[in-house]
């Protein structure tokens, strides 16, 4: 069985997963304190068939968070923050659009930024448009645009 590649995850998941977050992040609190998290590394990247990946559309990861992830985390009483994206700096558009629905703004706290595609200017112009919501570069590597 080949499990390179990328594909997705199903919507009537979406509880069972919100709940196996709460139960890591219990889990961790005896320990390590898990300040924030996201949906997923690269929400939209498919690693070109190297290794396993999953795609989480923009209406899925916002879907997900609202609905499932951040009811979760309150009912759980975990103070563990949600950032989105968690991915590169030319997915800007893609964070506007996300943070500009009421409810993504009401739960994230900020934008998990990677330096792989675009320019880090996309920091800026969406802590512009939203200052209250935190950017944080969260991956880069050598010779990636920083």
């Amino acid at each position: 069985m080949d499990l390179c590649g990328a594909g997705s995850i199903r919507e009537r998941w979406f509880p069972s997963l919100a709940q196996y977050f709460i139960k890591f992040l219990q889990a961790y609190a005896d320990g390590v304190k898990v300040q924030a998290i996201t949906v997923n590394n690269e929400v939209d990247t498919d690693q070109d068939g190297h290794f396993p990946a999953t795609l989480w559309g923009q209406q899925y990861e916002m879907g997900f968070m609202t609905k499932h992830l951040a009811p979760a985390i309150e009912q759980a009483s975990l103070d563990t923050k949600m950032w989105i994206l968690d991915n590169n700096y030319d997915l800007w558009g893609r964070v506007v659009d996300e943070l500009s629905n009421s409810a993504v703004y009401k739960y994230v706290d900020g934008v998990a930024w990677h330096s792989y595609a675009g320019a880090p200017e996309a920091m800026t112009r969406v802590h512009d448009m939203f200052p209250e919501k935190y950017m944080y570069f969260t991956e880069g590597a050598s010779g990636s645009p920083f």
